[in-house]
C-alpha cells in the first residue's frame, strides 16, 4: 500500500471510525491491501485482536469492558499516527502500561486491542513492528538513567505486551524476558507477577506460571483480586492432577463468593461463569474421591450458576468441564442432571422421570413408559438393573482400591540404584535382555550418574530387545558417541512427548503392576531434561543471568512436570525429588518446598527402610540433599519478596543436582 493510501485511510479513520472500512470491505473492487488495511481498523474498533484477511465478515458483540479498554488504548493510536498534542511520551508509556496491566488485573484474560496495522499477507502479527513509535519511546525510557523503576517497568510491561500478543514465534520469549525485567524494576505490583503467569501459561510452562500467581496472591490486598487468582490457580492444580490443591483452592474461592465477593461491582456475568467452570471442576474432583454427597451438592450450585448468566456471555465460556462434571453426577446419582432424554419418544425434557426399577432410563410422560414397557423395556429393564448393580459394586471396590493404594509405600523406597545395576548386568549375561533394560532404566532414573560405568551390559541388553522396545530406546542415548547423545537425548524425548499413558499412573501397585512403556516415555523426558541442566550448569553468577540460561531451566522445570504424566510422583519418591529440585532452579520456591516437603515426609526415617545398606546410603544422600535445599527457602522467600528478579539468579548458579 502506497504512503497516499495509507494516508487517506487516516483521514477517513477521523472522519468516520466504521463506516468508511466497511464500505471498502463490502466494495468488491477494492485490493487485498486495502481491504486487510481496512479490515485491522474495523477490528480494532470493536475490539477483536485477529485480522480476517480478504473476508467481509465482522466480529461483533464483544464485552462491554473490552470496547471501554479499546477505547482507552485509543491514547496509543493516536500517539502512533501524530495525533497526540502533549509533549510527554513517557506519560504514554505510563497510560498504555496502566491500561494493559488494569485488564490483566481483572482476570487475565488478554487485553485485545490492537489495530495490527503490521498484518502479513500470512496472517501473521507483528505487533512491536505495527506500533514502532510507541516502541521507540519505551526504549527511550529504558536507556534514560534519570527514570525511575516503576517507569522503566511500564516500558518493559508495554514492550513485553506487544511482544506477548504477536503470532511470530521468536518473540513470546522476549516478551516473558521483559516482563520478567518489569517485574524485577517493581516487584511489588502484584498485577505483574499475574501477567508473567499468564504468558508462562502461554508457553505452557505451569510450574512458573503457579509461582507468580501465589507470589501476586501474597503482595494484594484487594479481595477481588485474589478471589480472582485463585480459581486461576485451582484451574491450574485441577489441569495438573493435583486434586486435593485444587479442591482446597476451589473451595477457598465459593467461600469467598459466598461470604460477600457475591456483591463485588467486578461480580458481571462473565465472572460467576467461571466460577460456575471451577465448581464442575469441582465435582469431578469430589468424584474422584467418591464424595456422592459433595459432588450434588457443587453440581446444582454450578448449574444455578450457569443458568442465572446471559446467554450471550454464556456462548462465549468453554463449558468442557461441564461435560465431564455431568458424567460424574449422572454416574454417582442417576436422574439427578436436569435435562433427560426420553427412552420411548427421544424427546428431551425438563422433568424426566426415571424408571424405579432399573434407574437406568428416563420417560416425559407415564404414556411413554407404558408404551416403552409394552416394546421390550419390559425384558430389558432386569438386565439393565444387573448392569447397574454391577457396576457400582465395581465402582465401590475401584473406591475402595484407590485408598488402599494411597496407604502404599512408594514404589522405589525400598530400591537401590547400584543392586538394580547389577541385577541388570546379571540378567544381560543370561539373555534376559528386556528384564535387564528394565533394570538398568530404573537404576538410571534413580541415580544418573550410573551410566558412568561399564556400558557393554547396557549396549548387549539394549540390542537384544525387539526393535523399538521403549525401554530400551530411552536408553540409546547414552550408549551414543559424546557428540551425539544430546541430538538423541532430543529425538527421544520428542518422540514421548507425542504419547498417551496406557494406563493410569497411579494405578501401580507393585513394581510387576508398572507399564514398562508408560514409565520409559516419561524418563526419555526426565534425561533429557537432565542433559539440558548438565549443560546449562552455570559456574558464576554472571553466567547465571544469561538469557539462554534461564530460558533452558525453564525448559527443564516444565520437561520434568510433563513426565509427571507417566511416573506419578505419589508413587515414586525419586519424582518428587525432581521436581523439587527443578522447581528451585527456576525459583518457584512455593513448587519446590511443596515437592521437597512431601519427599522428606514421605521418606521419614531411613529406621524404617529395610535392613539395606545400599538403600539406607541412596535414600540418606537424597533425604540430606533435599533438606538442605529446604533450609535455603526461608531466604529465597525473603529474597522473593524484596527482589523477585534475583530469584532465578540466585538459583540457576547453583550446585548440580544430586541425581544428574
Amino acid at each position: 500500500m502506497s504512503s497516499t493510501e495509507e494516508s487517506d485511510g487516516a483521514d477517513s479513520l477521523e472522519r468516520d471510525r466504521g463506516q468508511q472500512w466497511r464500505d471498502i470491505l463490502n466494495d468488491p473492487n477494492s485490493s487485498k491491501e486495502l481491504r486487510d488495511f481496512a479490515q485491522s481498523h474495523v477490528n480494532d474498533s470493536i475490539g477483536v485482536g485477529k485480522i480476517f484477511s480478504g473476508t467481509p465478515e465482522l466480529k461483533f458483540g464483544q464485552e462491554e469492558d473490552l470496547r471501554k479498554l479499546v477505547g482507552a488504548w485509543g491514547i496509543v493510536e493516536d500517539f502512533e499516527e501524530g495525533r497526540w498534542k502533549k509533549d510527554d511520551e513517557y506519560g504514554i508509556v505510563s497510560a498504555a502500561a496502566d491500561i494493559i496491566l488494569e485488564k490483566e488485573g481483572d482476570d487475565g484474560k488478554e487485553p485485545i486491542c490492537l489495530r495490527l496495522r503490521g498484518m502479513q499477507g500470512d496472517n501473521s502479527i507483528d505487533c512491536i513492528a505495527s506500533y514502532p513509535k510507541i516502541c521507540n519511546a519505551c526504549n527511550r525510557v529504558i536507556n534514560d538513567s534519570n527514570t525511575d523503576g516503576v517507569l522503566k517497568s511500564n516500558a518493559y510491561v508495554v514492550l513485553g505486551f506487544l511482544q506477548g500478543y504477536s503470532s511470530l514465534e521468536n518473540m513470546r520469549g522476549d516478551a516473558i524476558n521483559n516482563i520478567k525485567k518489569a517485574v524485577k524494576m517493581n516487584p511489588t505490583d502484584w498485577r505483574l507477577h499475574a501477567m508473567l503467569a499468564t504468558r508462562n501459561m502461554a508457553i505452557f510452562n505451569t510450574t512458573l506460571s503457579l509461582e507468580s500467581i501465589r507470589r501476586a496472591k501474597e503482595l494484594t490486598s484487594d479481595q477481588y483480586a485474589k478471589f480472582d487468582l485463585a480459581m486461576r490457580e485451582g484451574k491450574i492444580l485441577f489441569n495438573l492432577g493435583r486434586n486435593e490443591e485444587a479442591i482446597d483452592t476451589f473451595e477457598g474461592v465459593i467461600s469467598l463468593y459466598d461470604n460477600g465477593m457475591k456483591n463485588h461491582h467486578k461480580m458481571n456475568h462473565r465472572v460467576i461463569g467461571r466460577l460456575a467452570v471451577a465448581e464442575y471442576m469441582l465435582v469431578t474432583g469430589y468424584g474422584l474421591k467418591g464424595k456422592s454427597a459433595k459432588v450434588a451438592n457443587h453440581y446444582r450450585n454450578a448449574e444455578r450458576k450457569r443458568n442465572s448468566i446471559d446467554i450471550k456471555v454464556a456462548k462465549a465460556i468453554d463449558w468442557t468441564s461441564r461435560t465431564l462434571a455431568t458424567a460424574v453426577v449422572s454416574e454417582m446419582h442417576p436422574g439427578f442432571v436436569s435435562h433427560g432424554e426420553c427412552h420411548q419418544c427421544k424427546k428431551v425434557t425438563d422433568n424426566p422421570k426415571r424408571c424405579t426399577a432399573c434407574k437406568s432410563v428416563f420417560y416425559c410422560s407415564k404414556e411413554c413408559q407404558s408404551a416403552s414397557w409394552k416394546n421390550g423395556h419390559n425384558k430389558q429393564c432386569k438386565t439393565l438393573k444387573a448392569e447397574r448393580d454391577n457396576k457400582k459394586a465395581d465402582d465401590k471396590k475401584e473406591y475402595v482400591a484407590r485408598k488402599n493404594r494411597s496407604k502404599l509405600p512408594p514404589l522405589d523406597v525400598n530400591l537401590d540404584p547400584k543392586s538394580l545395576w547389577k541385577e541388570g548386568i546379571r540378567l544381560s549375561k543370561s539373555g534376559h535382555y528386556e528384564d535387564s533394560a528394565w533394570k538398568f532404566l530404573l537404576a538410571l532414573f534413580m541415580d544418573a550418574a550410573l551410566d558412568a560405568n561399564n556400558m557393554d551390559p547396557v549396549k548387549n541388553a539394549v540390542q537384544g530387545c525387539v526393535k523399538d522396545n521403549p525401554v530400551a530406546m530411552a536408553l540409546s542415548p547414552i550408549l551414543a558417541p559424546p557428540e551425539r547423545r544430546f541430538d538423541m537425548y532430543a529425538k527421544m524425548y520428542e518422540q514421548a512427548a507425542t504419547k498417551e499413558p496406557k494406563k493410569p499412573v497411579e494405578m501401580s501397585v507393585s513394581l510387576d503392576d508398572v507399564d514398562r512403556n508408560d514409565f520409559a516415555h516419561g524418563m526419555s523426558h526426565i534425561m533429557y531434561a537432565r542433559k539440558i541442566g548438565i549443560i546449562f550448569s552455570c559456574k558464576s553468577a554472571a553466567d547465571a543471568r544469561r538469557t539462554e540460561t534461564k530460558v533452558a531451566f525453564d525448559n527443564v522445570a516444565r520437561i520434568v512436570l510433563c513426565s509427571s504424566a507417566f511416573i506419578d510422583p505419589q508413587r515414586w519418591l525419586t519424582q518428587q525429588f525432581e521436581l523439587g529440585y527443578s522447581s528451585m532452579d527456576v525459583g518457584a520456591i512455593y513448587e519446590a518446598e511443596k515437592w521437597l516437603n512431601q519427599f522428606t515426609n514421605t521418606l521419614g526415617s531411613t529406621d524404617s527402610l529395610r535392613s539395606n545398606r545400599g538403600v539406607i546410603q541412596h535414600w540418606t544422600k537424597m533425604k540430606s540433599s533435599a533438606e538442605a535445599r529446604l533450609s535455603q527457602l526461608p531466604l529465597l522467600k525473603s529474597i522473593s519478596k524484596q527482589n523477585p528478579g534475583m530469584l532465578q539468579e540466585c538459583e540457576t548458579g547453583g550446585d548440580e543436582c544430586a541425581i544428574m
